[in-house]
């Protein structure tokens, strides 16, 4: 993904945010895969509003996920793959970002899934759900992004 780099003059790309309307995941029947009572409400802190993407000038797309709350530190969680890490926060334990290795190209939906499925967030579990719905609604316009990058 050299060309991309080299498309921006070498430096990293930044994506602007793309607001996400957090009412359509508000109520726990929306969200795919969650068990709890019917009708019960996730907090409107562990609800994202906003998604972007980012070409770093480590050579890998950073998936950003925005939330009520400023921005915790974040902790970089290794999965299966070496070339995709998730990051989470610190002290909230929600997951905050996706990065994955710019060599390997933009991975399809089924394998980022499948990795986000094996992430245990003992603290969050709410979250894990609601971010993975988001990043699943999301991902076919995540990944016009990436070609629109390429295309320079």
């Amino acid at each position: 993904m050299e060309e991309i780099a080299e498309a921006h003059g070498g430096r990293a790309v930044t994506g602007r945010w793309t607001d996400i309307d957090p009412s359509k995941y508000d109520e726990v029947h929306e969200v795919q895969g969650l068990e709890l009572d019917a009708g019960s409400f996730i907090s409107p802190y562990d609800v994202p509003d906003g998604v972007r993407l980012l070409f770093t000038a480590r050579r890998s797309y950073q998936i950003e996920l925005r939330y009520l709350t400023d921005q915790e530190k974040i902790e970089l969680t290794e999965t299966d793959l070496p070339e995709i890490h998730f990051g989470l926060g610190r002290h909230s334990s929600r997951l905050v970002s996706l990065e994955v290795a710019a060599t390997e190209g933009f991975p399809e939906w089924k394998k980022v899934e499948s990795l986000l499925s094996k992430l245990t967030i003992q603290r969050n579990v709410t979250n894990h759900f609601v971010a993975r719905t988001v990043l699943r609604d999301w991902w076919s316009r995540l990944a016009e992004q990436v070609e629109e990058l390429q295309a320079g």
